[in-house]
């Protein structure tokens, strides 16, 4: 059985749902999804792996000398994100390796004096500036349904100035930028068998552009705007491996377009999605059946009157008819099994605040991990077309932390994920899901007055 607490109100809190909701609410937050034109697609998903060694004869310009004149620790980070030419959106989820420090910063607070003499209030020249290697990375997997060259991966350098004592982050600046189509682009190349001998004969010198990536932000095409110069001789080492095999395992678990490193932990996964080997790689945790059985729903006010508005004064005896239990097994990034849908319920009593299962409803093939939760969401059937439209949900995790292999104690095939110690609390609005694809920035900078005026 799920641990529970119970709360002053009568309505119960699970920790390890709460833990999920979390990292849900995390991941749904930094994810736009790919916009529905302009990009080609193809009917089966792909996956891909896309790895940053670091960046050579990088130019460390007047504000790296400055964080070394005040005394403070240099880093770098890359920085990674899908961004549409054919429309000019960004979209995905934005990924970001560890800050890697910048050694021998004596050298730039040196250059920066030696600038400063000679001050003209202009941007010192590249052959004014120290250069030198530096070592941020970044490796990450990622699943897509986009085939188009117009799809860019862009990758951005983050200059990060911390406290030499503290470690605390100061001052965060773009470094510079770099763009390569995913498909066929730079970099680009089809996985080898074994674990990956040759790949630093495959990475590709991707040009390093001055400014940052805002610059995408214009749109397409960026009539009128000035090309980005380049940040002299500069190059990210940047490698894009297709990883055919893989593509549907990786696609069950994680939502499309979101970049998830190579070595996080993903509910539902048994291990990394970079082991060495591809059966080792790429593994299920063991999965069973659940049944939600004896749940108890509370209804809150706001939902109890759209209800009455909608159904009548007779709500409470019409409501099944119109109303259907969801139920589905999620892992934090996206929806890991079909739908079970449920008319099997009815209200508790003459208090119209609470729906209770008549029936169990079960709920297969959820992977034993203490992150995959069922989503309970309670629908509303309308007349035309039987559209569902969502009113409120909850989530309940099945499988404990700390168990064997992230289980119940429970030796069947099937897991009871019944509760009968309190009712669970209904959030309103949509159950989680993908937002809604960005906006045409076009739409935006090139906008007439009287659109302005009317926001």
């Amino acid at each position: 059985m799920p641990k529970t607490a119970q709360s002053d109100g009568g309505e119960r809190t699970d920790p390890d749902a709460e833990a999920w909701r979390t990292l849900c609410a995390a991941r749904r937050d930094a994810h736009v999804p790919a916009p529905r034109d302009g990009l080609a697609r193809v009917s089966e998903p792909r996956a891909f792996r896309v790895r940053v060694s670091g960046a050579k004869r990088f130019v460390f310009g007047t504000e790296c000398g400055a964080v070394a004149a005040r005394g403070n620790a240099l880093g770098a980070r890359v920085t990674c994100s899908f961004y549409d030419e054919s429309t000019g959106r960004f979209f995905g989820t934005t990924t970001s390796g560890g800050v890697a420090p910048v050694a021998n910063t004596a050298a730039l607070s040196e250059k920066k004096k030696a600038t400063d003499e000679d001050d003209d209030e202009e941007s010192p020249r590249v052959d004014e500036c120290a250069v030198g290697d530096v070592d941020c990375s970044l490796d990450a997997f990622f699943v897509t349904d986009v085939a188009d060259k117009r799809r860019l991966a862009v990758f951005e350098i983050v200059l990060v100035e911390t406290h030499p004592s503290t470690g605390l982050v100061l001052r965060e600046t773009a470094g510079g930028w770099a763009a390569t189509p995913v498909d066929a682009g730079e970099g680009f190349r089809e996985a080898s068998e074994g674990d990956g001998e040759g790949l630093k004969e495959k990475e590709k010198a991707v040009p390093v552009r001055r400014g940052s990536v805002r610059y995408l932000a214009w749109g397409a095409p960026r009539t009128g705007k000035h090309s980005p110069e380049a940040l002299g001789e500069c190059a990210l080492s940047v490698t894009v491996e297709r990883c055919p095999a893989s593509a549907a395992f990786i696609s069950r678990f994680v939502e499309k377009d979101a970049l998830v490193f190579s070595d996080a932990a993903v509910p539902g996964v048994a291990g990394t999605l970079a082991g060495r080997e591809e059966e080792a790689r790429f593994a299920p945790r063991p999965a069973r059946s659940v049944h939600l059985r004896r749940a108890r729903l509370a209804i809150p006010s706001a939902m109890a009157r759209v209800l009455a508005a909608s159904l009548g004064d007779d709500w409470p005896s019409a409501t099944p008819k119109r109303l259907r239990l969801r139920v589905a097994a999620h892992n934090g990034h996206r929806f890991v099994g079909d739908d079970v849908v449920s008319d099997a319920f009815a209200f508790d009593g003459d208090a119209r605040d609470a729906l209770v299962l008549t029936s169990d409803v079960i709920v297969p093939e959820v992977p034993r991990d203490a992150l995959c939760a069922l989503v309970v969401d309670v629908v509303y059937v309308g007349i035309e077309g039987g559209a569902y439209r969502s009113l409120g949900w909850t989530a309940v995790a099945p499988f404990a932390r700390g168990g064997d292999d992230q289980n119940q104690k429970n030796s069947s095939d099937a897991s009871d994920a019944s509760d009968d110690r309190g009712a669970l609390a209904l959030s309103l609005g949509r159950a989680p899901g993908p937002r809604e694809p960005s906006s045409d920035w076009r739409d935006v900078v090139d906008a007439p007055p009287t659109a302005w005026t009317a926001a």
